[in-house]
């Protein structure tokens, strides 16, 4: 299974930024309040606003289509920002199926809401300051994140996952660099037990494969914060 890296054309994106609130690529809403947001992603594909409301996130998310993508669009979020969480929850549908509900998706942490998990999908993607390997926030109910991961994350795991995100990524970036032990003198233990995990399962280090792997991963983790 190869890693999907989001380029340019994935993430562009012409906005005029209408202020905090929803983006969707439907007005499929139950209220009614969709509008135009004046703006196309990728595809030509039409952006509908949605405003903020008093309600938490998820529950405002809730009122948009279960197949449509939508994007948390705080104040002061940047246009490539707001693309690629739109082309992350678009990538999503595809590997969900057209049935799966995406949860709202974001490059800040949405708040903690009771019935809800948020996850840090662990993305590739081009920026202003080059490739890099970032967070990508989604917001799902727990009866959703059980039907996508077979199971529903412990807390604790999802807490510790949030407290080592620079490790994770960090040892995402040199899996990728260095896939195999050749170069052994350069690869510290950990990164080679991770390596040979993702060589064997034919993975690629994603959220959900840390979540299928926590023991492994926390392991991992607190051997890497031990010899950064």
């Amino acid at each position: 299974m190869r890693e999907k890296f989001f380029t340019g054309l994935d993430i562009g994106l012409v906005l005029p930024h209408p202020g905090p609130g929803y983006l969707t690529t439907t007005p499929d809403t139950a209220d009614g309040q969709a509008v135009p947001a004046g703006g196309r992603v990728r595809d030509a594909t039409t952006l509908w606003w949605l405003p903020s409301s008093p309600t938490t996130v998820a529950e405002q998310a809730r009122t948009a289509s279960a197949r449509a993508p939508v994007e948390v669009c705080p104040d002061g979020t940047e246009g490539e920002n707001i693309g690629l969480a739109l082309a992350l929850a678009d990538h999503l549908t595809t590997c969900r199926g057209p049935r799966a509900r995406i949860g709202p998706c974001s490059l800040t942490p949405p708040p903690l809401t009771p019935g809800y998990l948020r996850l840090p999908h662990l993305v590739w993607a081009q920026t202003p300051h080059g490739a890099r390997d970032l967070p990508v926030w989604e917001s799902l109910t727990t009866t959703e994140a059980r039907r996508w991961l077979g199971t529903r994350p412990p807390a604790a795991d999802l807490d510790f996952i949030e407290r080592h995100l620079d490790q994770l990524l960090l040892l995402k970036r040199r899996a990728r660099a260095h896939p195999t032990a050749a170069d052994g003198s350069a690869i510290s233990p950990a990164q080679r037990s991770l390596n040979r995990l993702l060589a064997r399962t034919g993975r690629y280090l994603s959220i959900r494969f840390v979540l299928q792997h926590t023991d492994h991963f926390r392991s991992l983790l607190n051997e890497t914060g031990h010899h950064r």
